[in-house]
């Protein structure tokens, strides 16, 4: 873990840029603890046709601006997170998934191509405070990103959500709260 951040120091980098994850996923990391082997970095990078730091910064650059354009890398990015941020066969703190979820569904810089109205987004996660939550499963983390491009407003919400649709128990959770609220 000290050589990974040791690295991400080297190459500019910091735990709280999406960007660290997308080395982490090029890398073939499997959780942040893990260390990196050295043929796991120089095998990746070689694939990369990278040999220094200047090279390894610019392709971090370019999947930055992949990550901000392209939908599907995104979700890809998104769905990993899960993994490697959470103990295997765990679920992820409340805590830790609304920081995360702050990073990909809050930009502070940007927009990225999920978006989500941030009023929303405060309502999920006043949602799982109200009700008191304390964990979030791999399916419901990456059913709501789902959630959310099918669903970006409280509007969409309103005239389109369908009760018997097969969401994960706690997004009808979250839509019943959004009615007892008078959200929706």
């Amino acid at each position: 873990m000290d050589g990974l951040m040791n690295y991400m120091s080297d190459l500019g980098l910091d735990l709280e840029d999406l960007v660290t994850i997308c080395l982490t996923h090029l890398l073939h990391c499997k959780n942040i603890k893990d260390d990196i082997t050295r043929d796991q970095f120089l095998g990746n990078w070689f694939l990369q046709g990278c040999s220094d730091i200047a090279q390894m910064k610019q392709v971090l650059v370019d999947l930055n601006d992949k990550l901000h354009s392209d939908k599907q890398y995104f979700i890809d990015i998104y769905n990993y997170t899960f993994g490697l941020i959470t103990d295997p066969d765990k679920d992820l703190e409340v805590e830790t998934a609304v920081a995360y979820w702050k990073l990909f569904l809050q930009p502070k810089e940007g927009e990225f191509p999920v978006r989500v109205d941030p009023t929303l987004l405060n309502l999920w996660f006043q949602f799982l405070d109200e009700e008191n939550k304390k964990f979030i499963t791999q399916d419901y983390w990456h059913m709501l990103v789902v959630f959310f491009q099918k669903f970006p407003n409280l509007n969409v919400i309103k005239e389109g959500y369908d009760e018997t649709a097969a969401w994960p128990y706690i997004i009808d959770e979250y839509y019943e709260y959004l009615q007892d609220t008078n959200h929706i």
